[in-house]
């Protein structure tokens, strides 16, 4: 159901008219009325409580110059306009992330000298510009996080055998790209807190399973008190 604490109302009601004493040869925003639509013309309208609750910030779209449609004399559009909160769990249009990713931290080393024409070709050749030259004459590796292993450093070149490329496996550099809805960073402390309360549950489960399996069954002499019970207290323990 839609309620004040999870639903935004948005209306659109406009019409294309001819503006008066316009010239026939000028261009359809001068001689029509709401020959554009923007997003600036959706009217909230507050349901419940939010005209109190946003009366400093009134509820509008983030931009107002986004173009609706074009409307020419006698059209119009008469629309209401809901938007419900939910997660991406229930549906992929409520996920706030765009794109998600993560990669190995890249390792580049040079393990032989580069100097001379060849340190300064070697810098203009990297697109990600990982080298960076040296006291007018030596190359070195000034930024290499920005390098994305494109490879051109080493491809046929006659320093290619002084560079060695290759990625560092207990180190990632991860990557989230926000819709717009929330920034990236409260994404990820979001996506930890979640994580955290899974865990949390599944260590209480495990726990709640291993008070059952002692309080359901009889201990036997020289054996376990149910078949599954050392598996329980093995995966409680793990969990600790």
């Amino acid at each position: 159901p839609f309620t004040a604490r999870s639903t935004i109302r948005f209306k659109l009601k406009v019409e294309c008219s001819l503006r008066p004493n316009s010239l026939t040869d000028s261009e359809p925003v001068d001689r029509f009325e709401n020959a554009h639509i923007y997003s600036s013309a959706l009217e909230w309208e507050p349901i419940g409580d939010q005209a109190d609750r946003f009366a400093d910030r009134p509820i509008r779209p983030v931009h107002l110059d986004i173009l609706i449609t074009k409307l020419r004399p006698g059209q119009r559009i008469h629309a209401e306009m809901v938007c419900v909160k939910g997660i991406g769990k229930t549906h992929a249009k409520w996920s706030p992330v765009a794109t998600a990713y993560y990669q190995m931290f890249p390792s580049v080393e040079l393990t032989a000298p580069v100097t001379g024409q060849q340190a300064r070709d070697l810098a203009a050749v990297c697109p990600a510009q990982v080298f960076d030259i040296e006291n007018g004459d030596r190359a070195l590796v000034a930024r290499e996080g920005a390098c994305t292993m494109c490879r051109e450093c080493i491809r046929e070149k006659p320093w290619g055998e002084s560079v060695r490329l290759s990625r560092i496996r207990d180190r990632f550099v991860f990557s989230i790209e926000s819709t717009g809805a929330v920034p990236p960073e409260a994404l990820f402390l979001n996506a930890l807190h979640i994580l955290m309360n899974k865990c949390a549950r599944v260590k209480n489960a495990l726990s709640a399973a291993q008070r059952d399996f002692a309080a359901t069954t009889v201990p036997v002499a020289g054996s376990s008190a149910h078949p599954d019970a050392d598996v329980a207290a093995d995966l409680a323990e793990q969990t600790e």
